[in-house]
C-alpha cells in the first residue's frame, strides 16, 4: 500500500513504477542511443491488444514513450526473465491509445521455439512514439526490454535511399550489406 506508483520490488525493497497505460507511460532515456529496463507485466492491466497478437489475446501490457530527435533505425528486444511465462509482443505506435494499424509503425512477436521478441525498423522519422509490450495468450511475467537507436543507414530502405548522380560515364558503387537488414527479395 506504500507503493501508490506501482508495486513493491521485494528484491530491492523499493517501489517500482508500472507504465500500465498512456497516462502512466514511462519515458525511455535514449540520449545515449540505448535504454534497458526491467519490468513485470503481472502488475499491469490489459489496456490494448496489439495488431500482430493472436486473435482473442488478453495479455497484460505496459507502454513506454520513445522520443527521436533525428531519423533513426529502431530496435526493441523483449526477453522474458528466467521462470517468466511471458510471451512478449511489441508494437510501435504513433498514437498511444489507438490500435488502428495505419497509426502503427510495426508489430512483432517471438519466432517459433524462442521466447525473445525483436522489433526492428530501418528508418523512423523524428517524433514521439509509444512502444507497447503485451503478452501473447494472456501470460504475464518479468522481462528485460532493450531499445536501441542508430543513425538510419543511407540506402538501407526506401525511406533513406542512396542518391546516385549518373553522368554519361558508367558509375561504380561500393559498399557493405553486412550490417543492413533483409527488407526485400529480388525476382
Amino acid at each position: 500500500s506504500d507503493c501508490s506508483i506501482g508495486y513493491c520490488n521485494a528484491a530491492t525493497m523499493t517501489c517500482a513504477h508500472v507504465p500500465d497505460s498512456c497516462s502512466s507511460a514511462a519515458m525511455l532515456d535514449l540520449s545515449g542511443g540505448v535504454a534497458q529496463v526491467d519490468g513485470d507485466t503481472g502488475y499491469a492491466d490489459d489496456d490494448t491488444t496489439l495488431s500482430c497478437a493472436l486473435p482473442g489475446s488478453a495479455g497484460r501490457d505496459v507502454v513506454y514513450v520513445v522520443s527521436l530527435t533525428a531519423r533513426s533505425s529502431f530496435e526493441a528486444v523483449a526477453v522474458p526473465k528466467a521462470g517468466s511465462a511471458l510471451k512478449p509482443v511489441l508494437q510501435l505506435r504513433r498514437v498511444c491509445n489507438n490500435a488502428d494499424n495505419a497509426l502503427s509503425l510495426e508489430c512483432a512477436y517471438a519466432a517459433t521455439n524462442t521466447s525473445t521478441t525483436r522489433l526492428a525498423i530501418d528508418s523512423v522519422e523524428p517524433g514521439t512514439y509509444f512502444l507497447w509490450l503485451d503478452s501473447e495468450g494472456g501470460e504475464a511475467g518479468a522481462y528485460t526490454l532493450t531499445v536501441k537507436l542508430d543513425p538510419a543507414a543511407i540506402g538501407e530502405s526506401c525511406a533513406t535511399p542512396r542518391t546516385v548522380l549518373v553522368a554519361d560515364n558508367p558509375v561504380e558503387l561500393t559498399g557493405d550489406t553486412g550490417p543492413l537488414t533483409d527488407d526485400a527479395s529480388g525476382t
